[in-house]
């Protein structure tokens, strides 16, 4: 059995198991690194509804970018499994 390749569309595949397939293979560093845009888009939006200043609202972003990135970096290194 052959795997389509990423990205390409196949008629036969339920979209609900191809969704799982990429979900399953998100690891904790996708989602560190993808959390980072997250908070900043949550910032602006909130900036804007609110009526803070992008500045004021930009320093909570700033603080879980750091911590996002000392998690990933420091606390939780990945860790290299070969042997050789």
């Amino acid at each position: 059995m052959s795997e389509p390749l990423f990205g390409s569309v196949d008629s036969r595949s339920n979209p609900l198991e191809t969704l799982l397939g990429i979900l399953t293979a998100v690891t904790r560093y996708d989602l560190a690194l993808g959390l980072i845009p997250v908070a900043i888009v949550a910032s602006v939006v909130t900036s804007t509804v609110t009526g803070l200043g992008l500045e004021q609202s930009l320093v909570p972003v700033a603080l879980v970018g750091v911590f996002v990135i000392a998690d990933a970096c420091y606390l939780n290194p990945p860790i290299d499994t070969d042997d050789s």
